[in-house]
């Protein structure tokens, strides 16, 4: 008999415990790192996408955006069948420096809530300035419910890598980073794919080596579009013009643009852009190749 005492106190102890943590989870996706810690909320598929796909990388090139996606919620309170999130999302560098912070993503909508099912919220990034090539950083998002107590936080760690596609020849001078951009669009050109009549922006930002004097200096940069028959579809020599630049301005960023108009091409079409020191001779060329649609 008191062996039987003994069981069941143990049994109910187990019970108690259960109930108690029943709301609350903890994960680790080992292909992504993504950390989870539930209270009260729970998510049933949490998964990193781009516009077309799953991604099983936390590796960027600089100008990707991803998103941090989360399928099938549960836990809400509702209020007349809607419930009320609000997600907090934070990017730090590995210093623990906060570069991106945003206290609300869904502060403006969210006033009658959302009447989803399954209910399903995703954030998203575009990894670009004031973010940098070869560094690492953190992401946090916290996800709660205005109406109730739950909460759900997220943490990753990603690294951002410079576009493999544009090669840089470093001869005196050298920048933090380079990307195209495309003006028409207001995106970072990822894919090398760009349209007749698009205003694509070659920038450098970051650039350094250059001969400064009282705060200025003098710059050259050309320009040269060819397609795969050879053909020069544009050649532009001095596009920063003959006079000098505050240094401040250079370091900020060098930039010049194109737009191709329709016509026949062979594609691939190489871009190739000289920066040139007109004082020293230090120089710095950047190539890739574009397919225009």
């Amino acid at each position: 008999m008191k062996n039987r005492t003994v069981v069941f106190g143990l049994l109910l102890i187990g019970v108690l415990i259960a109930s108690c943590s029943f709301n609350k989870s903890a994960s680790v996706d080992f292909m992504t790192g993504i950390s989870t810690k539930g209270d009260g909320l729970s998510v049933d598929d949490i998964y990193l996408s781009d516009d077309k796909k799953r991604l099983e990388t936390t590796e960027f090139e600089y100008g990707k955006k991803f998103y941090l996606n989360f399928n099938d919620i549960i836990g809400f309170k509702k209020e007349n069948g809607a419930v009320f999130p609000g997600m907090e999302f934070i990017v730090l560098t590995k210093e623990n420096d906060t570069v991106m912070y945003n206290k609300d993503l869904y502060s403006g909508q969210t006033g009658s809530g959302f009447k989803l099912s399954p209910i399903a919220l995703n954030s998203n990034l575009i990894v670009a300035n004031p973010i940098k090539s070869n560094e690492e950083y953190s992401l946090i998002c916290k996800i709660w419910d205005k109406k109730g107590e739950g909460t759900f936080k997220t943490e990753m760690d990603f690294n951002v890598i410079p576009n493999p596609k544009i090669t840089i020849e470093n001869n005196g001078l050298s920048a933090n980073e380079v990307y195209l951009s495309s003006i028409t669009n207001n995106r970072v050109i990822t894919n090398e794919i760009i349209t007749f009549d698009e205003k694509v922006q070659i920038v450098v930002e970051g650039l350094n080596g250059f001969t400064e004097k009282n705060g200025q200096t003098e710059l050259d940069l050309s320009m040269k579009l060819v397609d795969a028959n050879g053909n020069v579809l544009s050649e532009n020599t001095n596009l920063l013009g003959d006079s000098s630049i505050n240094v401040n301005m250079v370091r900020q960023a060098v930039s010049s643009y194109f737009t191709l108009t329709k016509g026949r091409l062979k594609n691939p079409v190489t871009c190739h852009v000289e920066i040139t020191d007109k004082i020293s001779g230090s120089k710095m060329s950047i190539n890739t190749e574009l397919t225009v649609e």
